[in-house]
């Protein structure tokens, strides 16, 4: 009997030790952009990063969702409000209005780490739920897909409410 409870409680033990180390995954970036420093002939760089930190504060008016890993690597939104609030609803990032991207990514370029400042004036960040009580931001979810100034595209995924 011992024989294969014995399997079981390791599993159960192990479970619990690597569930509490994990950090949860706030935030996805997938990427494709030019490294400068290049010079292998490759036409793009593939970033993908996961964030574990997530702080949510105003910026003015607007609402900055910016997040982060212990890597050292951002990716920030800044929203406006839509007739004084912030809904569920597709806030267009387009170099003209207050919506904005930017993220901070290490690539190995060359064996070399190389870190890109990505930013984008054509894109949208797409905000499918939130939650704000008494005017501070408990939880966001949502998706984004933007072009990144000088070329490439990036896309993600985002939700704090398990945070």
């Amino acid at each position: 009997m011992h024989k294969k409870i014995l399997p079981v409680l390791f599993s159960l033990l192990c479970l619990f030790i690597f569930e509490g180390c994990a950090q949860t995954t706030v935030a996805f970036l997938d990427a494709s952009v030019t490294a400068s420093g290049d010079t292998s002939g490759a036409q793009s760089s593939r970033v993908r990063v996961n964030f574990t930190n997530f702080v949510g504060s105003k910026q003015g008016d607007n609402l900055k969702l910016s997040f982060s890993n212990p890597e050292g690597d951002t990716l920030d939104f800044v929203v406006a409000p839509q007739n004084g609030s912030f809904p569920v609803a597709s806030y267009d990032i387009d170099g003209k209005s207050a919506n904005a991207f930017s993220a901070k990514v290490t690539v190995i370029s060359n064996l070399t780490p190389q870190t890109l400042t990505l930013t984008s004036s054509n894109g949208f960040v797409n905000i499918l739920a939130i939650n704000i009580s008494d005017g501070t931001l408990v939880s966001v979810g949502g998706n984004f897909k933007v072009n990144i100034d000088g070329g490439g595209a990036a896309e993600g995924t985002f939700n704090t409410a398990s945070n």
